[in-house]
């Protein structure tokens, strides 16, 4: 790829273990688990080519385009928490990028709840420490690689990253 491409989200952090449980968790229970949000990019990047003949179920085991995440600052949990539009500016020298960041759901946290029951209840567990990201706010961004990146997210803070090209 020529560029970097990401995904501006928010990163909730779980702090206690959800084992898997046939019942499910509260959504109290859930939120209880939930001790520190912060700002984050998925990563994204398709590693098949249009000549590979690949199809969705080998781009799906391929966690379709999710390279990985990038967790930023911390943010207040009851920021991130109230967070459905984000204003977000994603800065590289004189190429600035404003968006009207909208989450794809009401709430940003509201599909952990869905998560966490639907894999719990089918026997996966949850461990402290892991990071669920719910969905991103604008889309893919494109950014050019080893360039200083400022991602602003209106309200919430803003931190610095470049991405360097192997």
């Amino acid at each position: 790829d020529k560029v970097v491409k990401v995904e501006p989200e928010i990163a909730f952090i779980l702090s206690k273990n959800l084992p898997a449980n046939p019942d499910g968790y509260t959504e109290q229970q859930i939120n209880d688990s939930i001790e520190q949000c912060h700002m984050a990019l998925e990563l994204i990047q398709i590693r098949f080519t249009e000549e590979s003949g690949a199809g969705f179920y080998e781009k799906l085991a391929d966690c379709l385009v999710n390279q990985g995440l990038f967790i930023g600052p911390a943010i207040e949990r009851a920021k991130a928490f109230d967070a459905s539009k984000i204003n977000i500016t994603v800065s590289q020298e004189d190429n600035v990028q404003t968006f009207s960041g909208k989450h794809p759901n009401d709430c940003s946290y509201s599909p952990i709840y869905w998560l966490i029951n639907y894999m719990t209840k089918r026997g996966v567990s949850f461990q402290a420490g892991e990071a669920i990201i719910t969905g991103s706010y604008c889309g893919i961004v494109e950014i050019e690689f080893n360039k200083r990146t400022t991602v602003n997210y209106e309200g919430l803070g803003e931190y610095q990253v470049i991405f360097k090209q192997k």
